[in-house]
């Protein structure tokens, strides 16, 4: 019993040691992270920001012929944000450092069900549109689209 008391105190302090205390934060593993899936943490914005909001009024069918795209460049053309919306309506609320921007929208046609298709099945992008917008200090600025059913978009707003 002499002999047995400490072995079996010793494999369940060194068993407890790789186990997290009920409450503490858990580190993730391989088996339970992946590249494909985005951070729950917000991003850290330096200096001041504002707010970007994209609005698409379109009829509710285009979600079963099209793919909608966003995608806000900085003054420099640079891709800053790029999202697609198989389901509508498409919006988009993003929190920006203040300066300017240009918010442009597109369609892909899907020829059937958009949400099954992967981006290389998709026709190349029409019905292109795009505005400039002043992002300010903790201000929104509201973009709207406009993209009836058989035309081109158009773009209003700004801030």
């Amino acid at each position: 019993m002499r002999i047995v008391m400490p072995v079996v105190v010793c494999a369940l302090v060194v068993g407890a040691c790789g186990s997290p205390q009920p409450g503490s934060p858990q580190t993730p593993t391989a088996a339970t992270t992946s590249a494909t899936v985005p951070s729950h943490s917000p991003k850290a914005e330096e200096g001041p920001v504002g707010t970007l909001d994209v609005v698409v009024e379109e009829p509710a069918e285009r979600a079963n012929s099209a793919v909608r795209f966003l995608r806000v460049e900085n003054a420099d053309g640079k891709s800053v944000v790029e999202r697609s919306f198989r389901t509508v309506p498409a919006e988009l609320s993003e929190y920006l450092p203040k300066g300017r921007y240009r918010v442009v929208s597109w369609i892909r046609d899907c020829g059937g069900d958009c949400r099954s298709k992967e981006d290389k099945d998709l026709d190349a992008p029409t019905r292109i549109c795009g505005i400039r917008v002043d992002v300010r200090e903790e201000a929104v600025a509201a973009v709207t689209v406009d993209a009836p059913a058989e035309s081109d978009c158009a773009m209003t707003g700004g801030g």
